[in-house]
C-alpha cells in the first residue's frame, strides 16, 4: 500500500475532538441497568469509550438479553474495521439521545477529567478470537493496526481526527537531505509517480537513474544523471540490459512500473488477457527487475542497495469493499496488486 500503516487512538495526546481521556475503570458498567437504551437505534451516532479515551462510534445493535445487561450496546468505532467492534455501557457512551439518564452525565459518564500529560491506562486488549490471529489487530486503545484503511475519504478523516502529521504533512517525517548524494534507481520513470520521484530526487540532491520503455520530454527535461530506455520489465532479457547500464553503485531501487488498462473487466465481460498482462507487469515485473539487478552485483546483500516496490491501495483485500461495492469488476488489477 502506498501509505503506510497508521498508528490508532493514543491516549497520552488525542486530537481535539478525536478522543478524550478519562480515568475509566473498564471493568465498571456500574449504571447501565438504569439506562434505557431503547432511544439508542442502529446507525446512533455516538462516542464510545475504548482503553481510556472517547472515539467517534455509531450504534450497531442494542441488546435486551441478560447476558448483555451491563454492556447491551454494540458500536463501531468509526474509520476502524469491524473485527475492533465492542459491546459497551453506559459508563462508556456519550450521546445525547442518553443526556439526564440515571449514570449518565450532561456531557456522558460522570469521570473525573484526566490531565493529557498522564500516563494512559493499560489498553484493553481484545479478544483473540474476534480479532483474528493473522490480522494482529487492536482495539482503538490499542497501540496500532496492521494495514491503511481502504476508503480514502474515511482514512482522511481519521487522519484529521487524531491529528496524524505523518499522514497530514510528510514534510512532519520527510527529511530530502538524505538523499544528497545517493544513487537512486527509479524503474517506471517516464511519467506519473516515477517522474515526480525523479523530480524530487534531483532536487534533493541525488543522482537519480530513471529506466523506462520509452522516455517523454518531461523526462528530459528534468537533470536526471542517466535515462535508461527499454527498460520492458516484463522481459528478463530488458531487465538485464539495463542492469548492465549500471556502474555507479545503487543506494536505492524505487520500482513504480505498473499497468492499468481502462477497460471494462467484470463477470460478464472477463478481460483474461489483460488480467494476465497486468500479472506480468504488476507481480513478476517487480521479480525480474530485482533479480537481474541481484546478478548484476546491484544488491550484494543486506548492506547493498534498498529496494522499494511501489503498489497501490488495490493490494488491499478491503478495497474491494470501498471501491467495487456491490459492482465487482477490475479483477486483473486487483489480483496483480
Amino acid at each position: 500500500h502506498r501509505n503506510s500503516p497508521h498508528r490508532r487512538g493514543e491516549a497520552a495526546s488525542p486530537a481535539r475532538g478525536a478522543g478524550e481521556a478519562r480515568s475509566i475503570d473498564p471493568g465498571s458498567e456500574m449504571g447501565s441497568a438504569a439506562v434505557d437504551y431503547s432511544v439508542l437505534e442502529p446507525g446512533t451516532r455516538c462516542r464510545a469509550e475504548s482503553g481510556g479515551v472517547f472515539y467517534a462510534a455509531e450504534v450497531v445493535q442494542v441488546s435486551d438479553t441478560k447476558k448483555r445487561a451491563q454492556a447491551p450496546v454494540k458500536v463501531h468505532f468509526l474509520g476502524y474495521p469491524t473485527e475492533v467492534d465492542e459491546w459497551v455501557g453506559a459508563p462508556r457512551l456519550k450521546s445525547r439521545v442518553l443526556r439526564g439518564q440515571t449514570g449518565m452525565g450532561t456531557t456522558g459518564p460522570a469521570a473525573a477529567p484526566r490531565a493529557a500529560e498522564a500516563a494512559a491506562p493499560p489498553a484493553r486488549a481484545v479478544p483473540q478470537a474476534r480479532v483474528g490471529r493473522r490480522q494482529g489487530l487492536r482495539g482503538p486503545g490499542g497501540a496500532r493496526i496492521a494495514f491503511s484503511l481502504a476508503d480514502q475519504a474515511m482514512r482522511f478523516e481519521r487522519a484529521k481526527s487524531q491529528n496524524d502529521k505523518r499522514y497530514l504533512d510528510i514534510t512532519s517525517v520527510y527529511d530530502p537531505s538524505v538523499f544528497i548524494g545517493k544513487t537512486v534507481l527509479v524503474v517506471g520513470a517516464n511519467k506519473g509517480l516515477g517522474l515526480e520521484i525523479v523530480r524530487e530526487l534531483t532536487m534533493a540532491g541525488a543522482d537519480a537513474i530513471a529506466a523506462c520503455r520509452t522516455s517523454s520530454e518531461e523526462l528530459d527535461s528534468t537533470v536526471a544523471k542517466h535515462v535508461i530506455t527499454d527498460a520492458d520489465v516484463t522481459s528478463f532479457d530488458a531487465m538485464k540490459k539495463m542492469a548492465a547500464q549500471i556502474t555507479a553503485p545503487l543506494d536505492y531501487v524505487i520500482f513504480v512500473a505498473g499497468y492499468f488498462p481502462d477497460i471494462t473487466d467484470n463477470l460478464d465481460a472477463v478481460q483474461d488477457a489483460e488480467a494476465l498482462r497486468q500479472m506480468d507487469v504488476c507481480a513478476l515485473g517487480p521479480l525480474r527487475c530485482i533479480s537481474a539487478l541481484k546478478a548484476a552485483g546491484h544488491i550484494p546483500g543486506e548492506n547493498g542497495a534498498k529496494v522499494i516496490i511501489i503498489t497501490d491501495q488495490a493490494g488491499s483485500t478491503r478495497w474491494r469493499f470501498a471501491q467495487n461495492k456491490d459492482k465487482g469488476g477490475n479483477y486483473g488489477h486487483h489480483m496483480c496488486r
